[in-house]
């Protein structure tokens, strides 16, 4: 390559011009994919290209049958048949490829140098941006985050698989549900609370969830559950967007949340040696865990957009949470609480579907939830009950709200005698690829932990049914001991 060359912006002039060979040598299915794949004739970098696939888009509109003479015909009719090479580069076309069985990989060349240019031309329109003094400093920088991420989303990809494909992989899961049918196999991501791995099979790819619940409820204490039972049981990583606490605050929460040792005693020093010793496990634990904490303040949704993106991207990050989707900073909302909702529930429900990783977003409830449960102790959460709902309940694939059944307790599952352990349900009120209902938890108040009811030490029945496992488990080697 000559350095004249060297400067000009990524493209492929043989590469195109094989693709348009192979649109003349078979210009049904040839053009039927690449519509998928470049539906702009500016894919092509060569000027006299862009013109050829623009008149082929043109006639095949116009139901005009495409070959050499009804391609020179169109262009002459049109005064352009010189400025695109004329009737001898149009016809010496179809020999640039040799089949047009190759045409998937000559438009795959075409689509990844346009895409190169692409974001070789938004960086440049981010740094004008930026070198704008006139313009605020945040808004140049969400103006120039969202020219790259949307020339980066441009991926060159059809959106349109045939179904012999789609078909292949439902039966495929079908048949894998069916072999482990009994050995609990998830369809996406394991919550590790076997209520709601039950309910829903996991976090799916490209699902958005929401978990809301009122103040003080426990939502970020659900969310630091959940990290830790996927990053450090699983090792998946996990990216967390703190709008509310500190990165530092976090870090509290998950060590005294894995290690059993109570929050506020973490806080004070009040710790005892086996405290001590079980916080240096669970520091070790941590440090090795894949979890990625942003913790800044007012981010718009064109910076959850970049957040989100690199976190992806540089980290490998499977599964973004975020606390909370009210706390998101909509300029044009002014206060408008449906309007922040609805933008805050786009850009995560948009985050989840393009990179395709399962999404948690928290949300506060209505007050008019407090007042109406106070007055009917038994009253279900709903999904209206959402803070500027509306959209929310559109895009949601799961929302799940916190509450505290309080008919249920005067029905008999008292909570423990310090009242550490609180039962609490997570109500499943919309769930697009599965049922609805009620998932059994309880609150660890002293480690702000979420564990499956009856598996702590919180109940009576949960006490039993431990001291019923650990009698089995000391039957079962004391056989084998005999054996």
């Amino acid at each position: 390559m000559n350095a004249d060359s060297s400067l000009l912006p990524p493209h492929s002039v043989e590469a195109e011009q094989g693709v348009l060979g192979c649109i003349l040598l078979d210009p049904g299915p040839s053009l039927l994919h690449c519509r998928e794949v470049l539906p702009d004739p500016l894919g092509f970098y060569d000027s006299r290209h862009q013109r050829l696939y623009g008149a082929f888009m043109a006639m095949e509109d116009a139901g005009t049958p495409i070959d050499l003479v009804t391609v020179n015909t169109w262009l002459q009719g049109r005064g352009i048949l010189e400025e695109v090479g004329g009737v001898s580069y149009v016809a010496g076309l179809p020999d640039a490829s040799p089949s047009p069985a190759n045409l998937p990989t000559y438009a795959e060349i075409v689509t990844e140098k346009w895409l190169r240019r692409k974001k070789l031309s938004a960086i440049t329109e981010a740094q004008f941006i930026v070198a704008d003094e006139s313009r605020d400093i945040q808004e140049s920088l969400d103006a120039a985050d969202s020219a790259v991420i949307t020339a980066c989303g441009i991926t060159g990809q059809s959106s349109v698989e045939p179904m012999p494909v789609l078909m292949a992989r439902a039966i495929d899961l079908i048949e894998k549900s069916f072999e482990h049918r009994n050995q609990g196999l998830m369809a996406g991501i394991s919550t590790k609370l076997g209520y709601l791995d039950k309910l829903t099979t996991g976090l799916c790819k490209g699902e958005f969830w929401i978990l809301g619940g009122r103040p003080s409820m426990g939502k970020t204490s659900l969310l630091c559950s959940l990290i830790l039972n996927i990053a450090v049981e699983q090792n998946i990583p996990f990216g967390f967007l703190s709008l509310e606490m500190s990165r530092d605050a976090i870090a509290m929460r998950l060590l005294s949340a894995l290690s059993g040792a109570n929050l506020m005693h973490l806080r004070t020093g009040h710790l005892s040696r086996v405290d001590l010793e079980r916080i240096h496990a669970a520091w070790t634990r941590l440090s090795k865990a894949p979890i990625y904490i942003d913790d800044a303040q007012s981010v718009t949704p064109a910076q959850i957009r970049s957040k989100a993106r690199r976190l992806i991207s540089g980290y490998g990050v499977q599964v973004v949470g975020l606390d909370h989707l009210h706390q998101i900073y909509v300029p044009e909302a002014r206060g408008d609480e449906r309007i922040q909702a609805s933008e805050g529930g786009m850009v995560l429900n948009w985050v989840a579907k393009t990179f395709q990783v399962p999404v948690l977003g928290l949300a506060q409830l209505n007050r008019t939830f407090e007042s109406e449960s106070a007055k009917s102790r038994g009253r279900r959460p709903r999904m209206t009950d959402l803070r500027g709902s509306g959209n929310l309940e559109q895009l949601a694939d799961f929302i799940g709200i916190l509450w505290r059944n309080r008919g249920e307790e005067r029905e008999g599952e008292p909570e423990d005698e310090e009242g550490e352990a609180i039962p609490v349900d997570l109500e499943v009120v919309k769930q697009r690829n599965g049922p609805t209902g009620e998932c059994r938890l309880t609150f660890l108040r002293k480690t702000l932990k979420y564990v499956d009811r009856y598996e702590n030490t919180g109940s009576q029945v949960g006490l039993n049914h431990r001291h019923e496992k650990r009698d089995m488990e000391e039957a079962e080697i004391e056989l084998e001991r005999e054996l």
